[in-house]
């Protein structure tokens, strides 16, 4: 009987200890973040998004975690993640063309077509000197109650169609073709005298292009050798989420009295895992434009069509300046990037 006893007692101790194992915290003292994205998985800025997640949190290491926030809830698109960052539903959030303008009507910017064509210009024009427009992508967040972590890649997306061949504007007139953006992409399209549809071509990446397409789906025949847009990504959290900013940036007075925020040390490690994951992401991005080329140059079905791109730009002019019309500050940053670009003043 004794022996019975101590036997049940013994196990009674382990159901113990195993209830109060799974009742202790992971780890005491760390909060977790949630970060919500869309990127096409395991596509370059997936990719880069990832590394930026896995940088961060050996910064954050015994004080919080960031976890990706999975599932409907985050957001299908990212105008519906900033939207969800300013609710509190979202601690930090990566988001791009289509939620631009939902943060900050200058990120249309973004939209205008034929303006940045390719990863110098692009990378000359998210810089923050030398003529580039990264402080006023800071402040721009900053006036719609967001902080900048960091600037990330997410790339370029070209026009192609299924069967006719365009050199100039005029080849697209009558054209159906679909263009993801509602904004001043679509509107562009319009201006060449095409429709929005997707019957006769569409704006996708090098990487949509040039991917295998099933039996029943119709695939492109010409692409245009250069984008008609890049997309830049930005890491950002809400003004609002006070545990994060106090986790992150520390207040301070200026030289006039105004209270301030800025990077801790905490911070300025999360924002240096930020930068490591942008230059990732051209790196990333380069590779998998070429894989994406090589694809295409094999495909004796599909090629890349040597555009007039000073007859396409000549024809977007009405769409730079409703820019520079109707976005304040819209002038001075489009003649910014135009010096950068090369793109002719049309106003």
């Amino acid at each position: 009987m004794r022996a019975n006893a101590e036997m049940n007692a013994i196990k009674l101790m382990g159901v113990a200890a195993i209830c109060l194992s799974l009742s202790a915290p992971v780890s005491a003292g760390e909060t977790q973040l949630s970060i919500a994205f869309n990127a096409p998985k395991k596509s370059a800025m997936d990719k880069a998004i990832k590394g930026f997640i896995k940088e961060a949190n050996a910064v954050l290491a015994g004080k919080a975690k960031i976890v990706r926030f999975k599932g409907k809830k985050g957001g299908k698109n990212d105008k519906k993640i900033t939207k969800n960052i300013k609710k509190g539903k979202i601690d930090i959030g990566v988001v791009s063309i289509n939620s631009a303008k939902a943060v900050r009507k200058p990120f249309g910017v973004f939209e205008l077509p034929w303006l940045i064509t390719d990863p110098s210009q692009a990378k000359a024009v998210l810089a923050s000197k030398s003529g580039g427009i990264g402080k006023k992508i800071k402040r721009w967040s900053g006036r719609s109650k967001y902080v900048l972590i960091g600037k990330v890649n997410r790339g370029f997306n070209y026009l192609a169609t299924y069967n006719k061949k365009f050199i100039k504007p005029n080849d697209l007139k009558g054209l159906w073709i679909n263009s993801q953006n509602r904004g001043f992409t679509e509107q562009a399209l319009k201006v060449y005298g095409a429709k929005p549809g997707n019957s006769d071509g569409f704006i996708a990446s090098l990487q949509d292009i040039a991917k295998k397409r099933k039996s029943y789906q119709t695939p492109p025949k010409y692409v245009s050798h250069k984008p008609i847009t890049y997309t830049a990504a930005f890491i950002v959290f809400s003004k609002k989420n006070k545990s994060l900013r106090g986790l992150l940036m520390t207040k301070y007075q200026n030289k006039k009295g105004k209270t301030k925020w800025k990077w801790n040390e905490t911070g300025k490690g999360v924002a240096s895992a930020a930068k490591k994951a942008a230059n990732s992401s051209w790196e990333l991005a380069a590779a998998e434009d070429q894989k994406a080329l090589s694809k295409i140059n094999k495909n004796d079905k599909l090629s890349i069509t040597n555009i007039d791109l000073d007859a396409f730009r000549d024809a977007s002019v009405p769409l730079y300046q409703k820019y520079e019309g109707f976005v304040n500050g819209g002038f001075g940053t489009l003649n910014q990037i135009r010096a950068l670009t090369g793109v002719k003043n049309g106003t």
